[in-house]
């Protein structure tokens, strides 16, 4: 069983609305981060209810692979 999955279907998957894009992603410690992406190859990280968050290596490739998917979004919403 995928726990984070079970917590939050929608977790380490880009979703969108009309022209904003953003993620929810699960860090070490099971703290749902509110990501936002900005089409600026950066992601933006909502830390406000938390002390500190803790980023496994496979949580920095998700988030990787989260910027390229929102900058071809973004892409393909402006061209």
């Amino acid at each position: 069983m995928d726990i984070e999955k079970e917590l939050n279907p929608k977790t380490n998957t880009l979703q969108t609305s009309e022209d904003f894009a953003f993620a929810d992603v699960f860090d070490a410690e099971l703290d749902l981060l509110e990501c936002r992406f900005n089409n600026d190859s950066c992601v933006e990280i909502d830390t406000n209810k938390y002390q500190h968050i803790t980023l496994t290596l496979e949580n920095l490739e998700v988030l990787k692979k989260l910027i390229l998917k929102s900058e071809k979004f973004y892409k393909d919403c402006y061209t």
